[in-house]
């Protein structure tokens, strides 16, 4: 287990520094943004400069999070100075409470201990049925009755005499027998038992989805889309756990196809969106959240706002790299009237 919790450690320092995560703290009038070096469910560590100094509790944004932060501890590691910080949830009304998230809604946490006993799990349950199959239905298909010896050694005489094998025959009758008389039952019932299946997936893949076991939802939502490929709802829960994946553009292609079949969802607006942003495609971040805002209400206004503030920011950044001072202020100008 403790490999594991070392393991997962490593995977959340590598996926901040890979996806440049960054945590933006308002101080005074100012907007200041840091890089995030490790996160976790209840707490995150940025790196900041000397000449900055943070009060001890204030708000934090970050992956479109509003936090109340308590500074914990101060560090210096790799002749950088870093921060250690505990968060908790910022509501509507002002108020808050102890986030309530696992470790795995950020990092994957457990993800590998999941995979080790779904392995198990699975060949043992199917070990199981195999066995069950062997013993039950192989006395009812007639191999081991009469004189023709046990189960097995009918198996060997029809391998050694095939033109023999009348235990062969007679289970090949009967497959045709109950072929023919399922034919016109199936045929009628099958788009009944189409949708069925395609709801037992999505509901299968949800649970997934909540163990954030991402693999297994793309592989039930794939399924899914194979019987029906109409179904907005499974290609948006398919984008989801790719975004979960990090595979961004394949999230973004399943968002898209989800929005044409459903354009009045704005959820899953607000996920492509988001996912724009996580893809480092500021440009299209900020005209998806922009044009979506404008038909957004309640919680999901908010949460636009927050998006392009949060693509403006992610573009003055990449315009101060390029060398474009004015265009990067002129973004962080955007990004603050946004935040408020």
């Amino acid at each position: 287990m403790q490999n594991v919790q070392s393991d997962n450690r490593q995977s959340r320092r590598y996926n901040a520094r890979k996806l440049g995560y960054r945590a933006a703290i308002v101080v005074g009038k100012d907007l200041h943004e840091f890089p995030v070096i490790d996160f976790s469910a209840n707490g995150i560590q940025i790196e900041i400069p000397p000449s900055v100094v943070l009060p001890p509790t204030g708000t934090l944004h970050f992956r479109d999070h509003d936090y109340r932060y308590t500074i914990k501890r101060e560090s210096l590691e790799e002749g950088a100075r870093r921060l250690g910080m505990e968060l908790r949830a910022v509501l509507l009304d002002n108020s808050s409470r102890a986030i309530h998230y696992q470790p795995e809604h950020f990092t994957g946490k457990g993800y590998l201990l999941r995979k080790k006993w779904s392995v198990l799990f699975w060949s043992t349950a199917l070990t199981g049925l195999c066995i069950t199959l062997a013993v039950v239905y192989g006395p009812a298909t007639g191999l081991n009755t009469g004189s023709n010896g046990t189960l097995w050694e009918q198996l060997v005489r029809n391998i050694q005499s095939p033109s023999t094998a009348s235990g062969w025959n007679l289970l090949a009758n009967r497959s045709s027998s109950q072929d023919s008389t399922n034919l016109n039952a199936s045929t009628s019932s099958g788009s009944k038992n189409r949708s069925g299946n395609v709801t037992e997936t999505l509901n299968q893949a949800r649970t997934f989805f909540s163990q954030s076991n991402y693999i297994a939802v793309v592989e039930s939502c794939t399924q899914a889309i194979s019987i029906n490929d109409r179904n907005a709802d499974v290609w948006h829960l398919r984008g989801n756990a790719y975004k979960g994946l990090a595979r961004y553009d394949e999230a973004i292609n399943d968002f898209t196809r989800a929005i044409s079949l459903n354009p009045k969802a704005q959820v899953i607006q607000a996920d492509l969106a988001e996912t724009f942003c996580d893809a480092g495609r500021f440009n299209e971040g900020i005209k998806q959240s922009e044009r979506s805002f404008k038909q957004a209400a309640g919680d999901l206004r908010l949460r636009f706002k927050q998006l392009a503030s949060r693509a403006y920011q992610g573009r003055s950044n990449n315009r101060l790299q390029d060398g474009d001072e004015e265009g990067a202020q002129s973004d962080l100008a955007q990004a603050e009237r946004w935040m408020h």
